[in-house]
C-alpha cells in the first residue's frame, strides 16, 4: 500500500491545516520540476488522492487501519517469506504501476477529450455570452436612447410647463392689475359719487330749507298783510261805526231840538 504520509512529506499526527500545507507545496514544486506531462499528471494525482485521503476523517481512520495492518503482516513474515512478499509486493506494485500508467494515459486521453468538449462548451458559452452581451449591449443602447428620449420629453414638458406657469402668472398679475386698477377708479368714482350725492343733498337741503325760510317769510308778509287789511278794515269800521253813531248822535240831538223848538 502506497504510504501517503511519505508522499505528502508529514507526520501520520499531522492535522488538517499543516496536510493542505504539505499538499499545496507539493503540487507547486511537482509544477515547477522539469519532468513529462504523463509523470506530473501521476504524481498529481497521488498527490491529491493523498489529500483527499487524509483529510476526510472516516477515510483517513480506514487508511490507518490498512496501514497498520500491512506493516504488522510484513513485520510478523519470515525473513524469507517477507523477502518473497517484498518481491510480490513489488511485483504487485510494478503491475499496479503499468496497470496504473495504462490507466493514466487513459485517463489523459478522456481528460484531453473531455478538455475539447469543455473548450468547445466554453466557446459556444463564450459565444452565446458574447451574444447576450450584444443583446445586452443593444438592449443599454435602446434603453439609454429611451432614457435620454424620456429625458427630453420630460425637458420639453417641464420647460413648456414652466412658461405655461409664467405665462399663465403674467396674465394673472396682468388680470390683477386690470382689476386692481378698476377697484381703485371704482372706488375712486363712487368716493366721487358719493360727494356729490352727499353735495347734491346738502345743495338741496339748503334750497329746500331757503324754500321754506321763503315760505315762513312770504307767510309772515301775508300774515302781516291779512293783519294789517284786518285791523284796516277794523278801523275803517269803527270809524264808519263812530261815523254812524255820531249821526245818529246828531240826529237824536236835531230831533230833540226840533221837538224842543215844536213844543214851544
Amino acid at each position: 500500500m502506497q504510504d501517503y504520509y511519505q508522499v505528502l512529506g508529514v507526520s501520520e499526527q499531522a492535522t488538517p491545516a499543516v496536510i493542505q500545507i504539505a499538499f499545496e507545496g507539493k503540487l507547486k514544486a511537482l509544477h515547477q520540476c522539469p519532468m513529462n506531462e504523463t509523470e506530473r499528471m501521476a504524481e498529481d494525482r497521488l498527490l491529491r488522492q493523498a489529500f483527499v485521503t487524509l483529510t476526510h476523517p472516516a477515510r483517513k481512520t480506514w487508511y490507518d487501519m490498512q496501514l497498520e495492518r500491512d506493516r504488522a503482516a510484513l513485520t510478523a513474515m519470515p525473513p524469507r517469506w517477507r523477502a518473497v512478499a517484498i518481491v510480490a509486493m513489488v511485483t504487485v506494485g510494478f503491475t499496479s504501476f503499468a496497470w496504473h500508467a495504462v490507466d493514466r494515459s487513459q485517463e489523459r486521453d478522456r481528460r484531453y477529450a473531455e478538455a475539447l468538449r469543455v473548450e468547445a462548451e466554453q466557446a459556444k458559452v463564450r459565444a452565446e455570452a458574447a451574444v447576450q452581451l450584444a443583446q445586452l449591449a443593444e438592449a443599454k443602447e435602446a434603453r439609454e436612447a429611451e432614457y435620454a428620449l424620456r429625458r427630453e420629453r420630460e425637458m420639453r414638458y417641464w420647460i413648456e410647463r414652466d412658461r405655461n406657469y409664467s405665462n399663465a402668472q403674467s396674465r394673472y398679475n396682468e388680470v390683477a392689475s386690470r382689476n386692481e386698477w378698476y377697484s381703485q377708479r371704482h372706488y375712486v368714482l363712487t368716493e366721487a359719487r358719493t360727494e356729490r350725492y352727499i353735495e347734491d343733498r346738502r345743495q338741496r337741503s339748503e334750497l329746500i330749507n331757503r324754500y321754506a325760510a321763503q315760505a315762513e317769510v312770504n307767510r309772515q308778509v301775508q300774515w302781516m298783510e291779512n293783519r294789517e287789511a284786518e285791523e284796516a278794515y277794523i278801523r275803517s269800521d269803527k270809524h264808519y261805526r263812530a261815523q254812524q253813531e255820531a249821526a245818529q248822535i246828531k240826529a237824536r240831538e236835531a230831533a230833540e231840538l226840533r221837538r224842543t223848538n215844536g213844543l214851544r
